[in-house]
């Protein structure tokens, strides 16, 4: 699934606008959520669970940029942490889940 974010100010579209920019530009087939804050005050359970250590049981890191990625197992856990310069495709992605 796909989050898109507000504090990075990458995304001057409105959701339909970005949701039409990622299926034509990258072929994206999954979910997309709407933008939404992923710090301060204001940010999405989402983001509090995947961000903070008391939430999630592994770590805490504040969001890098555009592109993190998460994996979370089909148990709900949080179960890796990637930065937005690695690649969707990344071997250390493609390990992860495949362990």
């Amino acid at each position: 699934m796909g989050f898109r974010v507000t504090v990075f100010l990458h995304e001057p579209l409105s959701n339909e606008g970005i949701k039409n920019f990622c299926i034509t530009n990258y072929n994206v087939s999954f979910k997309l959520a709407s933008k939404a804050p992923v710090t301060g005050s204001e940010i999405q359970p989402v983001y509090k669970w995947l961000t903070d250590k008391l939430e999630n049981d592994m770590i805490s890191q504040h969001v890098d940029g555009d592109f993190q990625k998460y994996l979370v197992n089909e148990d709900g856990l949080l179960i890796g942490v990637f930065s937005p310069a690695i690649e969707p495709l990344d071997a250390k992605i493609i390990d992860a889940i495949l362990q």
